[in-house]
């Protein structure tokens, strides 16, 4: 059983007037025209403060936990995880608490599965993670534009995602055109911060689980290998991230609109973590939600220019 909860946020000001009982209008002095203003409508979080809160934590991010809480989560919900639920729910409250409105929105969004548990702790149930995956992979990319459109003096320059053997083939769209087994490397100033290898595509492979079968006739799945270095936690978001910047191209030439990724398909124990801390080595899958037939796989995570593409055949 699916469960879908919406989430409306609305923002109100009051206005407060106020007149004496002889209808004289009174003298307000500066300091206090200043605390009333100030006292009526909170300071909104500025956009770099509101990122850091989701995304820079020493134990974890914000996000990253409640990816992880949804990716282990099976069946009925113990008393241990409906009481971790209601506090990755509290902890997005207070991040959407004065954030901008955009933000605020898609923090909400991701509330939406740990709102359904809350609602019905006793009852077995496959979340519907849609939302929250639509919305993390929003917040990931006004984040990290806006650390790219408004670069401090401390802020650290674009990453370059290259392979790692000179010669690649470059694609009409601009992306390097990649076989499998290649190594492939995020680097900053030229220090290798993540290493990644395609080890296998397979076309119409079989979907996990019942409830997220492919909708556009096959699912596609990846074999990876992530190495991240220690030096990725000197980055401002210390944390690499798979689920963004995907996009695939059908065998006609037409691009698939909308979201491809279909993580559900796979077994937990499986699947590659949607964000990988420092020094860590990963080996897992990635499952997509494609059309029947070959295709282009393409790859540009969030920050990184250019890309990679991967072709593979019909089954």
């Amino acid at each position: 059983m699916e469960t879908h909860v919406s989430v409306i946020a609305v923002a109100g000001v009051l206005f407060l007037t106020g007149c004496n009982d002889s209808q004289q209008t009174q003298s307000v002095t500066p300091e206090a025209s200043a605390t009333t203003t100030a006292g009526s409508a909170p300071a909104v979080k500025s956009l770099e403060t509101t990122c850091g809160e989701l995304f820079s934590e020493a134990e974890g991010s914000r996000l990253s936990k409640a990816e992880a809480f949804l990716a282990n989560i099976d069946g009925k919900i113990t008393g241990d995880a409906l009481m971790e639920a209601r506090s990755i729910a509290e902890d997005l409250d207070s991040v959407a608490n004065k954030a901008n409105r955009e933000l605020e929105v898609q923090i909400q969004e991701l509330r939406k599965p740990f709102k359904s548990i809350l609602s019905a702790p006793n009852v077995a149930m496959a979340l519907d993670t849609r939302d929250f995956t639509t919305a993390s992979r929003k917040l990931l990319d006004l984040c990290s534009s806006s650390s790219s459109q408004q670069p401090s003096a401390g802020a650290p320059p674009s990453h370059d995602s290259i392979p790692s053997s000179p010669g690649t083939a470059m694609s009409t769209r601009g992306n390097h055109v990649v076989d499998i087994g290649t190594e492939l490397e995020v680097r900053r100033n030229a220090v290798s911060l993540v290493d990644i290898t395609v080890t296998g595509i397979t076309p119409k492979a079989e979907c996990n689980s019942q409830y997220f079968a492919p909708q556009r006739g096959q699912t596609v799945i990846l074999d990876m290998e992530i190495t991240t270095s220690a030096l990725l936690a000197q980055e401002r978001f210390p944390e690499f991230t798979t689920i963004t910047g995907w996009k695939a191209v059908a065998s006609n030439g037409v691009t698939i609109n909308g979201r491809i990724d279909n993580i559900n398909c796979i077994a937990p124990a499986e699947q590659v973590p949607a964000q990988i801390g420092p020094n860590e080595r990963i080996i897992g899958k990635m499952a997509f939600d494609l059309p029947p037939g070959g295709g282009t796989l393409i790859w540009q995570p969030s920050g990184e220019s250019p890309g990679w593409e991967w072709n593979y055949p019909p089954k």
